[in-house]
């Protein structure tokens, strides 16, 4: 009887022990994904509820069944996380990956981040530089710190800087940001407003390009010749295509773009292209939908921040300098303090991006495609207000190319997503998907050196703008 106690006792101290520092852990240094909000709170009362049971049953001796199976779950938890962080440890590293590709392809990658890119402009050539940082990124992180700077929410970059973008073919592209923070031509608001006016004839007077997407539409990662806006404008002509992409952002903010930045400017018959990137944007739009500042953009039709005036402008550029600056010095601090940190086994970190992530993946990715579709139909309706012609361009994903090896099940592809807005009937919309052609085409050659980067090539960049624009300046291939 005593040596029943004794397991008892020693189970149960176990037990609680394991969910002390389970509850110390992840109130005192929380994991990555639940750092704030409701999360953070639920997973601790979780503790505290098993907590609580464990120290009843331990006072009255009641079932020594209740501690065995906390026990084991726990134990078997900690045994995954470590094989876990074993196996993450042993991968080849992003450094490893380059090193590989300098030898294979026999040429030199600036392996610096774009913070070490930014800092060494200014202190090498005394240029204020500033790393672009994503607007899906800082809504991301506005939402965490319910911080709207003043409640103006960014929807492009710092205006008239050197901008420091991204990094997959060896080269960190850098470039000059237009007149309000996009990467295209300078935004000229007298010029668009004369060309609204019907009686103005000019060679200038006629249908402009307007290109709305994610980092694609930017550019990443090739020089300004092999961009979207570039490439399009060659086949049109150069003043008549601009470009308003934004890297990690999805429909709801680039419907809030086209508000605050196209809309006043269009005319009829011009022609407003979104990017849709399928692997991304059904998956981002989810995290859009809880910023309540793009949800007024689709409750009102009248909403606006007036981001084209110059002076709210200018408010917005010194609070993205001040908040990238602090991001900066907060980089290079914590990179200095955390080299050699250790990641308690008790956050289980790799558990939860290993397991976790793809089923909450593919939930908010159904979520989003319902999101995603009836900001389109908001979008759609909008634009025919003004005869404009709206098109949805999809963009594939590495693993829709013929010579890839496989799609990845958690990856929705053009033909899957087309399919969803043809089955809703979206009206005044029309669909433009990569032709079998393109599809054909060396993954080798359209993606940097034939790997997943997310991003083409520039023959890639080139071969999709010819795709799309015969598509569309051609009727009779349109879908």
């Amino acid at each position: 009887m005593s040596s029943v106690k004794s397991l008892k006792y020693f189970v149960s101290i176990i037990t609680i022990t394991i969910y002390t520092i389970f509850l110390l852990t992840f109130l005192l240094n929380p994991p990555e994904y639940i750092l704030t909000g409701f999360r953070f709170y639920l997973i601790n009362l979780l503790f505290l509820l098993i907590l609580f049971l464990m120290l009843i049953n331990f006072k009255y001796w009641k079932i020594i069944y209740i501690p065995i199976v906390f026990l084991t779950i726990s134990v078997n938890f900690l045994s995954l996380e470590i094989f876990f962080s074993i196996k993450k440890a042993l991968a080849p590293s992003k450094l490893d990956r380059l090193s590989k590709i300098e030898k294979e392809f026999n040429i030199k990658f600036d392996k610096r981040s774009g913070y070490q890119v930014a800092r060494d402009l200014f202190k090498n050539r005394k240029i204020k530089a500033y790393p672009n940082f994503p607007n899906g990124h800082l809504i991301d992180q506005l939402i965490k710190e319910e911080n709207n700077f003043g409640n103006i929410l960014p929807l492009s970059d710092i205006s008239n800087v050197t901008t420091v973008y991204c990094n997959e073919n060896g080269e960190r592209i850098i470039y000059k940001s237009n007149n309000y923070g996009f990467r295209s031509k300078d935004i000229s608001f007298f010029k668009f407003k004369k060309r609204l006016n019907s009686n103005y004839q000019s060679s200038n007077n006629q249908n402009i390009f307007w290109l709305l997407g994610d980092s694609f539409t930017q550019g990443a990662c090739v020089k300004d010749k092999y961009t979207l806006e570039n490439l399009i404008g060659e086949r049109v002509k150069p003043d008549l295509s601009y470009s308003f992409g934004q890297g990690d952002t999805s429909l709801l903010t680039q419907y809030a773009i086209y508000r605050e930045y196209v809309k006043p400017f269009i005319k009829s018959n011009d022609k407003i292209l979104i990017f849709n990137f399928p692997r991304n944007d059904f998956f981002d739009i989810t995290g859009e939908n809880r910023n309540l500042i793009l949800n007024k953009y689709i409750i009102s039709d009248s909403y606006s921040q007036n981001l084209i005036d110059k002076k709210i402008n200018n408010e917005k550029d010194e609070y993205l300098k001040k908040y990238l600056d602090s991001i900066i010095k907060k980089r290079f601090s914590e990179k200095k303090k955390n080299k050699f940190k250790f990641k308690s086994p008790f956050q289980l970190n790799n558990i939860f991006y290993t397991l976790a992530t793809p089923l909450s993946s593919e939930i908010r990715t159904k979520l989003g495609m319902e999101i995603y579709k009836n900001s389109l139909i908001k979008f759609a309706a909008d634009v025919n207000k003004v005869k404009a012609k709206l098109y949805l361009v999809c963009i594939p994903s590495y693993f829709e190319f013929s010579d890839s090896l496989y799609l990845k099940s958690n990856i929705r592809s053009c033909e899957e997503a087309l399919k969803f807005y043809a089955n809703n009937n979206i009206k005044n919309l029309t669909l433009i998907k990569p032709s079998k052609e393109f599809l054909n085409l060396n993954t080798d050659k359209v993606f940097p050196y034939g790997v997943d980067t997310n991003h083409f090539s520039e023959f890639g960049y080139y071969e999709f703008a010819k795709d799309i624009m015969k598509q569309i300046l051609d009727p009779e291939n349109n879908l």
